[in-house]
């Protein structure tokens, strides 16, 4: 099969010939290139879904309730879970395609585990590939979920069209401490697992949030889900709605798409330039050199990089 025709299948929804320009996307292969290059026309139909929030909140169990919602609505949905990846062998743990297992089987889904590897901010340059080969292979639904590793993870709000952050009962002191950033980050805000003590406090410091806001296009939703129990989840769904119908209004998509090609491009070289710039350094002469002095207490760490970045510009 050429790659013409490989295109033309993505195109068609056929599952297999997209999970195998995923690998080789994942790859970095010149054939997934060509096929990006082939298809990329037929972006820009999905609602593109972030999710993230710290570890612990629940955004898995989120995303699986989200899934099941968006299935009943008889929207084709894919999701592509950033799992943390070995250092040794930069492979994916894959913990999120093992906890929705049972959905995999469903026509209407695609679920696709991917390492975070070197990505800054937890999103590998392949994962915003593959989810333009979503996009175009015509999934309605395309949800990004970020590893949660870090109050700083906010490229997926460069991403995403919407962007849910995800907080429980517990999460006041980190909410507060993220304030000053928060209200450019997401559109939606969810408390999860708001059956425990203290999810009305969250939610009305969130709230309080949103009211001191200013210059915001979109004003935040905000709202309490339990997704154990897959309560609220309707709610948060007609939210996401409610947000991309705003986005898709003519002016604000002519404008949106803009920003999101930006964004896609910027994130796309800086993490092609994080690589590149680590094969240089780790194939340079000197660079063994300087860490031996460095090792030996000759040199100190940060004269090290200078030495370094000065020998590679």
């Amino acid at each position: 099969m050429n790659i013409s025709e490989w295109s033309q299948n993505i195109l068609n929804g056929n599952k297999r010939s997209l999970s195998r320009a995923i690998t080789e996307i994942e790859s970095e292969t010149e054939t997934g290139k060509k096929i990006l290059s082939n298809i990329y026309s037929s972006t820009g139909r999905a609602q593109i879904i972030g999710f993230t929030g710290s570890a612990g909140v629940g955004k898995s169990t989120l995303v699986r309730a989200v899934i099941k919602e968006q299935i009943l609505r008889k929207k084709k949905t894919a999701v592509i879970a950033i799992d943390p990846s070995s250092p040794f062998s930069q492979g994916a743990i894959l913990g999120d395609r093992i906890r929705m297992q049972d959905l995999t089987n469903n026509e209407l889904v695609f679920i696709r585990s991917m390492a975070s590897r070197k990505g800054l901010g937890g999103l590998a340059s392949s994962s915003v590939n593959v989810m333009n080969l979503f996009d175009a292979a015509g999934f309605d639904v395309v949800i990004i979920e970020t590893v949660g590793a870090g109050q700083d993870e906010v490229d997926i709000a460069n991403i995403a069209q919407t962007t849910i952050i995800v907080a429980n009962p517990s999460a006041g002191d980190e909410i507060q401490s993220m304030k000053s950033g928060l209200m450019e980050i997401g559109q939606i805000f969810a408390v999860n697992k708001s059956d425990l003590p203290g999810s009305d406090a969250a939610l009305a410091y969130i709230n309080a949030l949103i009211s001191l806001a200013t210059n915001l296009e979109w004003t935040p939703i905000s709202l309490k889900v339990i997704a154990r129990r897959e309560q609220g989840i309707k709610e948060l769904v007609d939210a996401i709605d409610m947000h991309q119908s705003y986005l898709r209004e003519e002016t604000n998509w002519l404008i949106h798409r803009k920003e999101m090609a930006k964004n896609q491009v910027r994130s796309l070289i800086k993490s092609m330039s994080y690589n590149n710039l680590l094969k240089i350094i780790e194939n340079n002469e000197i660079t063994d050199k300087v860490i031996t002095e460095v090792a030996s207490g000759v040199t100190d760490p940060i004269t090290a990089a200078e030495i370094i970045m000065g020998e590679i510009s």
